[in-house]
């Protein structure tokens, strides 16, 4: 989407609270100055004390009328995203941080991918995105955070690493303790469709995921999806994955909640999609932390691989 498409959608909404603000002035503004106005004289009893309340709520209500439309969203926005950031995966199987690099940071900070456990901020272990080109990209895991031999079976990956070939649209993937590969598979990162085949336990999995809507990723290369299974039929099945939110006033942190696939919530089906989604996250941490250049021409969004 260009700049100026957006700029146009913002600017649209903006008058269209203005223009219900203006009504509403008009409307509660007059409905006000009725009830302060309104002659208390001579009249007792339920009637007095509902005039005398009319004269404090109305006004109170008018404030929020004329308010709400246009500042509504800058008012309540922020807690309701905070609440979904630090909730919305409380009953996954676990959590996932795709923390981008910013613009600020030096080139050697990598973008990560931290997990935690299902409504935990305790971290558990972290992968990290090498890519340097639009061909090729490496998501390998970095270290744990908390005692391996402490953590449920299910949460500890098998998967070392995931290379990705853009231009083949191939990955293959390599296992702790094991020589060779133990993932290979194709994708297509329009869909983020996966066909994988693992063998992680010594025994060969078939499995098939991509994203439940056309329509992937967003303005300034921002991931939101629901990534769900495929079945034989081509028919979508199971969650696999699915993006939350950002955190406030961090663009470059974006919260996703992870069902799991038949290898469990840290098993190919999962790791090897959010890789990719690291990696256009990484692209939208970088553009939305760039200092905005004052421009009358046309931009459009590039996606950056900022590694």
């Amino acid at each position: 989407m260009t700049s100026i498409s957006k700029r146009l959608n913002k600017d649209y909404r903006y008058l269209f609270g203005i223009g219900h603000t203006i009504i509403n002035v008009l409307i509660w503004g007059g409905l006000s100055i009725l009830a302060l106005k309104a002659d208390l004289f001579g009249v007792e009893g339920p009637r007095r004390a509902a005039s005398i309340a009319a004269a404090w709520i109305v006004p109170i209500l008018a404030i929020f009328m004329i308010i709400m439309p246009t500042w509504g969203a800058l008012i309540i926005g922020p807690p309701i995203q905070a609440r979904v950031y630090n909730h919305m995966c409380d009953h996954s199987g676990a959590q996932v941080v795709l923390d981008g690099r910013s613009f600020k940071e030096p080139p050697f900070v990598a973008s990560a991918a931290k997990f935690y456990s299902s409504g935990s901020s305790r971290q558990l272990f972290s992968f990290e995105l090498e890519q340097n080109s639009l061909a090729s990209a490496v998501f390998r895991f970095r270290t744990f955070n908390t005692d391996a031999s402490s953590l449920p079976s299910e949460l500890v990956p098998a998967l070392r690493s995931i290379s990705y070939d853009f231009d083949r649209r191939r990955l293959t993937g390599t296992c702790d303790g094991m020589e060779g590969s133990c993932l290979d598979g194709t994708f297509d990162p329009d869909r983020l469709a996966m066909d994988l085949t693992s063998n992680i336990t010594g025994t060969i999995v078939h499995s098939r995921s991509q994203s439940q809507h056309d329509r992937w990723i967003w303005d300034q290369d921002l991931p939101s999806l629901i990534l769900r299974a495929v079945g034989d039929d081509g028919t979508l099945g199971d969650k696999v994955l699915e993006t939350a939110v950002l955190k406030v006033k961090d663009c470059t942190s974006l919260k996703v909640c992870i069902n799991g696939g038949r290898n469990g919530p840290v098993g190919p089906e999962v790791l090897a999609p959010l890789g990719i989604m690291l990696s256009k996250q990484a692209s939208h941490s970088y553009v939305c932390t760039t200092p905005k250049k004052k421009s009358s021409s046309t931009t459009t969004t590039t996606t950056i691989y900022p590694s």
